[in-house]
C-alpha cells in the first residue's frame, strides 16, 4: 500500500507505517488507509521524524489476548 506521502514496510515481526509529512490531514488519510487494508494489526510503537512520523505494527494475537508492547529495558510477560 502506498500513498501520495506514505508507504508500508515490511521489518522483522511485523510492519510499518512511514509516514512522509507532519501534515495532521496526511496522517489521518495514511492511518484511516492502513487500518482498512490491516484488519489484523496492533500498534506497539510509534515515533516522529524531522519529516514525518513512523507506526509500527504487530499481527493482533489469535488468542484474543491484547498485546503489551515492551518498554526499552523491559521484558513484557504476558499473563497466563
Amino acid at each position: 500500500m502506498v500513498g501520495a506521502h506514505w508507504f508500508v514496510y515490511p521489518v522483522r515481526g511485523g510492519i510499518e507505517l512511514v509516514i512522509d509529512s507532519t501534515d495532521g490531514d496526511i496522517y489521518d488519510q495514511a492511518l484511516a488507509q492502513f487500518v482498512t487494508h490491516f484488519t489484523d494489526y496492533d500498534l506497539v510503537d510509534e515515533w516522529s521524524t524531522d519529516g514525518g512520523e513512523v507506526l509500527r505494527f504487530v499481527p493482533a494475537p489469535t488468542d484474543g489476548r491484547a498485546q503489551v508492547p515492551a518498554q526499552p529495558g523491559c521484558l513484557a510477560v504476558p499473563d497466563a
